[in-house]
């Protein structure tokens, strides 16, 4: 895949999660136009989506590049929209991480494209600040 393809699916996935919330009435601070941040929880293949256990917000992907923050962590409980979500991306629960309130769960599949289990990259993926500003004007008309 491209720099473009593995960039775009996390970044709609996290623009439909916002989206989501918001439909709901839920005032969201969407964070994923920053991108993903290189230096934690890169995968060589698959997405796992990171989901508060105490609100059932979700508030990161792990992604090839990286962890990509979608929106900063709610109060309150959102088990109705995270319901909703959890439908589309035909995610299944992942195992915790030991004393930390943010549960995985993996993504298996989303618009039609099914993704193989989460597998923890052992190289490191690189992205350029000016790859990730090229995908940005890609979505811009």
């Amino acid at each position: 895949m491209t720099v473009n393809a593995d960039l775009k699916i996390p970044f709609e996935i996290a623009q439909y999660i916002v989206s989501e919330f918001e439909k709901n009435g839920v005032h969201t601070t969407p964070v994923f136009l920053e991108g993903p941040n290189p230096y934690y929880n890169q995968l060589q293949e698959g997405l796992i989506l990171r989901v508060q256990d105490i609100t059932m917000c979700p508030v990161e992907l792990y992604t090839r590049y990286g962890t990509w923050i979608i929106m900063h962590p709610l109060s309150g409980y959102y088990a109705h929209i995270f319901a909703i979500v959890k439908d589309k991306l035909n995610l299944i629960e992942g195992s915790a991480f030991p004393g930390q309130p943010v549960r995985p769960w993996i993504i298996r599949s989303w618009n039609g494209i099914t993704f193989p289990p989460p597998k923890f990259a052992q190289n490191n993926y690189s992205l350029s600040y000016d790859d990730y500003k090229s995908f940005l004007r890609l979505l811009s008309p």
